[in-house]
């Protein structure tokens, strides 16, 4: 994993790339016509050209190093995934609408979004989703299933028979009175 380290975090916090940028930048384009136009040290034209390529690439390599410093992004980690506690399920999170005003239970059920879920379900139905995903379609205990799939699983899922018991993890990503929908599904057992 990358981390930026203490000289990157100063550097970029500092007020230095505004100083090289806006002072140092320029005065080597100044240094560069001068030593080009006036040749106060008997330069050839050879010599002339290689030096102010020397510095124009010079003065590159920092105006590059000063973004790129800026620009680095760490690499992404796995997240860990927080899964919610096991007496958590599928009724029970419906069960929070039912109970409650939508805007209540808006506001109990948002603790649960973006949580992972575990749980066995019986296929319905599977269905092609954009970009070579898919879905399972099922219910359980009188709720609807909608579990989304990313590419990676296609094939395991084109192979289950309508009626087969799945277990799944996913990530809880809408819940109503009567359907729960888990994105970035992923098969356990078949």
């Amino acid at each position: 994993m990358y981390r930026a380290s203490w000289v990157e975090r100063a550097w970029v916090a500092s007020s230095m790339p505004v100083f090289l940028e806006k002072i140092i930048l320029p005065l080597c384009v100044v240094i560069v016509g001068f030593l080009v136009f006036t040749n106060p040290m008997g330069f050839d034209w050879a010599q002339r050209i290689t030096g102010s390529f020397a510095i124009i690439f010079a003065a590159y390599f920092v105006a590059y190093s000063l973004h790129r410093a800026e620009n680095v992004t760490p690499a992404p980690a796995e997240a860990a995934k927080v899964t919610v506690a096991p007496e958590v399920t599928v009724k029970y999170l419906t069960g929070i609408y039912t109970a409650n005003t939508s805007i209540q239970a808006d506001k109990l059920i948002a603790a649960y979004i973006g949580k992972w879920l575990k749980l066995s379900v019986k296929v319905s139905d599977t269905l092609s989703r954009g970009e070579g995903g898919a879905a399972i379609l099922s219910a359980s205990d009188g709720v609807g299933l909608a579990l989304t799939f990313t590419s990676k699983w296609r094939d395991p899922l084109v192979a289950l028979p309508p009626g087969s018991e799945v277990t799944i993890i996913g990530r809880i990503d809408k819940v109503t009175s009567n359907v729960v929908l888990l994105d970035h599904c992923e098969l356990i057992a078949p």
